[in-house]
C-alpha cells in the first residue's frame, strides 16, 4: 500500500512505503454515525450508505464495492485498489456513482487522519 502526503490541500499518493489498513478498526469507522470532531465533524459512512444490494440512501449501496474497486482501478490510473478507494474519501466528487449528485459526499481529509483511511479503504474492499 501506498502512504500519503499532503499536498495544496489534498492527499496525493506517493510511493515511500506502506501503511496497512486494518479491516476491524474500518469496520468500527463505516459505522459511526459521525467522522471527526467538533465544527469539523462530518457524516458517518453509514449515515448515507448501506452495504446491502439494492438499498441507496444519500449515496449508493456498498455492496460489492471492494470488487468493484479491485477491477476498476486501473482504468482510473491508480496503483492499486486502496488507491483508488482513498480517492473516493478525499476527493469524492472525481467520480460520481450514476443517479447521484456531485457535491452530497464530504471530503475527508483532514477529517481522518492516514491511518483512519488505510483502515476504512481496507473494510470497504471487504465488501
Amino acid at each position: 500500500m501506498k502512504a500519503w502526503l499532503i499536498a495544496f490541500g489534498l492527499f496525493s499518493l506517493v510511493g515511500c512505503g506502506s501503511l496497512a489498513g486494518n479491516a476491524s478498526n474500518g469496520k468500527v469507522l463505516f459505522n459511526r454515525s459521525a467522522l471527526g470532531t467538533g465544527a469539523s465533524a462530518k457524516e458517518g459512512c453509514v449515515m448515507c450508505h448501506a452495504i446491502e444490494a439494492g438499498i441507496s440512501g444519500k449515496g449508493p449501496s456498498l455492496a460489492g464495492y471492494g470488487s468493484e474497486a479491485g477491477e476498476h482501478y486501473k482504468d482510473h490510473q491508480f496503483e492499486s485498489a486502496v488507491d483508488y478507494v482513498v480517492d473516493t474519501m478525499v476527493n469524492p466528487d472525481g467520480e460520481i456513482a450514476s443517479g447521484f449528485s456531485a457535491g452530497v459526499m464530504p471530503k475527508y481529509s483532514g477529517i481522518l487522519s492516514e491511518q483512519e483511511l488505510a483502515d476504512l479503504a481496507a473494510y470497504l474492499l471487504t465488501l
